[in-house]
């Protein structure tokens, strides 16, 4: 599968495209900025969203603008989250633009078109992270990223509830997963099962 990338915005938050199923699915578009990057990929059928944050969801205007069918994607559980991203760009200094609704609220565990979509809160209420099992790789949002893992001490975070997710819900996961984050490089599931500081400290 090929699965082009781009880091957008001043969070350099990891936007992701890719094709499956006769379909262009786009992950994470978390700003403006994504308007060089929607050029260099196919269509966008449908766009995924890992979570309600600002950094994730500021670009969906633009994506919208270019692909005006195309349908956004959430978990129900982080719409709040989501329809506050004006004052989260306000709180993080980040100029806002304003959002399309999402078009599906979606309840994890499910599937989309064969995309498995895991449970992830933690780091938000409605944390989710999207398993192409054919493929082996796994889009995995704020939940876990290489060396390191997502932040719980916004508003709604629980470490508790993070450590759980990465424990049942990826660590169950192949080890030759491929897990893209939202932020910084890719690794996988065996990597970061073996030495990612979190882990190996004990504290999951």
């Amino acid at each position: 599968m090929e699965i082009l990338q781009a880091a957008l915005g001043d969070f350099e938050t990891n936007c992701y495209w890719f094709e499956h199923a006769g379909k262009g699915w786009l992950v994470d578009p978390g700003d403006d900025s994504v308007r060089a990057f929607l050029p260099e990929v196919g269509r966008v059928d449908v766009v995924l969203l890992t979570h309600g944050h600002v950094d994730h969801v500021l670009g969906l205007a633009a994506v919208r603008q270019r692909h005006p069918d195309a349908r956004i994607v959430l978990a129900r559980a982080d719409l709040v989250w989501f329809r506050k991203a004006d004052l989260q760009a306000s709180m993080f200094g980040l100029r806002y633009v304003q959002v399309p609704e999402p078009d599906d609220l979606i309840e994890a565990p499910c599937a989309l078109d064969g995309i498995a979509v895991l449970p992830t809160p933690g780091h938000t209420p409605g944390g989710v992270c999207y398993h192409l099992p054919e493929a082996g790789v796994c889009f995995s949002g704020d939940t876990l990223f290489a060396q390191g893992v997502g932040r719980t001490d916004f508003p709604g975070g629980s470490w508790a509830e993070l450590s759980r997710s990465i424990r049942d819900q990826l660590f169950t996961l192949p080890p030759s997963t491929v897990v893209y984050p939202g932020h910084g490089p890719e690794t996988t599931i065996a990597e970061e099962r073996r030495s990612n500081p979190f882990i190996s400290g004990k504290r999951i």
